[in-house]
């Protein structure tokens, strides 16, 4: 993993440690049990944070890439560029879901549309090594989620 993944997922970790610091609860059970609550409400920022906590199995969770993938992915769905970003590199390293260079180019496309600079680069590595057919796919994906690329949140 590169220093700036390193970064970034430190960076998210950083922000999950600090929402259980706020929520107030005096276990970690209890934090995840508050932060599932709001990500199942529709809360994004609160999906992402789960998401890591799935991924990295932290605060008390057995790691599961699978559920990792599903909060990064509802997340994404919503507007969220750092998910949208992170979904890229999931599909881009075949973590929690099979590797899709397709879907990468995809959410790395419509993270750097929502102002996500790192994902620009990505998205250009993946593009030359497409075929017509996963550009098409990657295509659909993108104009199925346009209104995404307008979305500006976190």
């Amino acid at each position: 993993m590169s220093v700036s993944m390193n970064k970034c997922w430190l960076v998210v970790l950083l922000a999950a440690s600090a929402a259980f610091a706020v929520t107030g609860c005096s276990s970690s059970k209890e934090a995840v049990a508050e932060l599932t609550k709001k990500a199942e409400k529709g809360d994004a920022e609160s999906m992402v944070k789960l998401a890591d906590l799935y991924c990295r199995g932290s605060f008390g969770l057995n790691a599961d890439d699978q559920i990792c993938g599903m909060w990064m992915r509802r997340a994404a769905e919503q507007g969220h560029k750092d998910a949208q970003y992170h979904l890229g590199r999931m599909f881009e390293e075949g973590i929690g879901m099979r590797r899709d260079d397709a879907q990468a180019y995809a959410w790395y496309s419509i993270a750097f549309a929502n102002g996500y600079q790192m994902a620009g680069d990505k998205a250009k590595k993946i593009a030359g090594k497409l075929s017509p057919k996963q550009r098409e796919e990657a295509d659909r994906i993108i104009e199925a989620n346009k209104a995404l690329a307008s979305v500006q949140k976190q």
